[in-house]
């Protein structure tokens, strides 16, 4: 028999893990290293799955179809240039570094007649603090292993009335980005979670 000829159940066996890894690799986001922006640092191989952080923060790690992958969410204040990632495996700690890029979000300039809309009156302080503290809270919360998908559908149908990144300026006062995707759905629409979660 030719030796040729062995080779081929191991090439076939070869090509199915590598087919089953690729049906295992969850559909990842788009690699846009920018603010607020996410990006997909190759980690390598290992038998486990790799810890990896990022500006303090815990990061979420995949396996794809050629190793682990970190997928690592930039903060919309984040400067452009080196980042790193501290990365603990088998083999030790280690650093992996990855740039952020530039990137330039649109800037929307409102003259609004109501000061209370661009300045919220001393009555309506306390529940926007009680708001944000809820949000931060919420945001915090890590849910234990990997979500099921990592592209989300949308919530809701209809046009985007503010995008993400969107930097304004009220009456000539610069306000934070905008950190959402403002979808302006009909009322009474049905809203979908995009994900199973608490």
């Amino acid at each position: 028999m030719s030796r040729h000829v062995g080779r081929w159940p191991l090439v076939g066996a070869a090509l199915l893990l590598a087919a089953a890894a690729a049906a295992a690799a969850p559909d990842l986001p788009r690699h846009h290293p920018v603010p607020g922006g996410v990006a997909l640092v190759p980690l390598g191989e290992a038998p486990a799955r790799p810890a990896a952080r990022y500006a303090g923060r815990d990061v979420l790690v995949v396996r794809g179809p050629r190793g682990w992958t970190a997928v690592v969410g930039i903060p919309l204040t984040a400067r452009p240039g080196p980042a790193r990632l501290e990365v603990r495996d088998a083999r030790g700690a280690r650093t992996v570094r990855f740039e952020v890029r530039a990137h330039d979000y649109p800037v929307q300039r409102i003259t609004l007649k109501d000061p209370r809309m661009v300045t919220p009156p001393a009555s309506a302080l306390e529940r926007i603090r009680t708001e944000t503290a809820r949000l931060r809270r919420g945001l915090a919360h890590r849910s234990p292993g990997a979500p099921e998908r990592l592209r989300f559908a949308p919530p809701a149908e209809g046009p985007l009335s503010s995008r993400f990144g969107l930097r304004r300026i009220l009456n000539g006062k610069p306000r934070s980005p905008h950190r959402g995707l403002d979808i302006a759905a009909p009322r009474g629409a049905p809203v979908r979670a995009p994900l199973a979660g608490t």
